[in-house]
């Protein structure tokens, strides 16, 4: 039995609960600068309320948290409930009381119009099935003078090991899926023009690329299995999986990759 097992569990349980701890463990090497990234653009004060949609494990809520005090609150919304689980237990352990936890989809926000002063969107706009849609959602519930700021993943997700990955897939696994969201909003214009169709005026978008440093070999998979690229490996059979996973190491030591390359893409408005 693995650490994340347990026997009264479902199989599906399992599955989901190996899918939070995988996305734990890639959280501090890439989305934790994301999001902190975000906390910092809003300048946020304390006193405000602040909503998290498609928070995560609290990645970027938990930021806020500290400093909205005193006096200020941070809701988190997302539509797992383990996710939201986890979350509650990290803000428990680190003694924030200023937060509240809902499961809900982004989609259809449970609030009522200008209900924050600071809304985020961290790695989330590209699963909605209508952004344009998404982003008036998240423009809604900002107060007049309130900030909304939408991150994204750019071009450059996980340079080189992201072609070398997608490679050894298609030979190795030919036929299996390889769609992955992010890339829906990989360019700032395409973010602009979904934040313009959603009639939020005065967005001002910028870009950073990111050095995620890898320790050994083995990190790389960790993001693999901690990002939208697990899908992938879900939908092969595990003797496909462990080839690719051997392949895509053996090229990390043959050509000496000691880091790969994540875009972020960082859009704000003031409302």
């Amino acid at each position: 039995m693995t650490e994340h097992e347990n026997p009264v569990w479902s199989g599906e349980q399992q599955a989901a609960r190996a899918a939070v701890a995988d996305y734990e463990a890639a959280l501090d090497d890439f989305l934790g600068h994301g999001a902190a990234r975000t906390v910092d653009l809003l300048a946020l004060q304390p006193g405000e309320r602040v909503l998290d949609v498609a928070c995560g494990t609290g990645a970027a809520a938990l930021r806020a948290a500290a400093h909205v005090r005193p006096g200020g609150q941070v809701t988190g919304i997302d539509l797992s409930p383990l996710m939201i689980a986890t979350a509650g237990e990290k803000a428990r352990a680190r003694g924030l009381e200023n937060m509240s936890w809902r499961t809900g989809d982004m989609a259809r926000l449970d609030f009522p119009d200008n209900s924050f002063d600071a809304v985020m969107c961290v790695l989330g706009l590209f699963f909605a099935q209508d952004m344009v849609a998404q982003a008036a959602e998240l423009w809604r519930v900002v107060q007049p003078g309130g900030r909304l700021t939408v991150t994204t993943l750019g071009r450059e997700w996980f340079a080189p090991l992201d072609s070398v990955f997608t490679a050894a897939v298609a030979t190795i696994a030919p036929g299996t899926a390889q769609d992955y969201a992010p890339a829906r909003t990989s360019d700032p214009a395409i973010v602009a023009d979904i934040l313009s169709a959603a009639g939020i005026p005065g967005v001002t978008i910028s870009s950073e690329t990111y050095n995620l440093p890898l320790r050994a070999p083995a990190d790389w998979w960790r993001v693999v299995m901690g990002t939208g690229l697990r899908r992938t490996v879900l939908a092969m059979e595990a003797e496909a999986v462990a080839r690719v996973r051997a392949h895509n190491e053996a090229w990390i030591v043959d050509n000496g990759v000691a880091a790969v390359e994540l875009g972020f893409i960082y859009a704000v408005a003031v409302k």
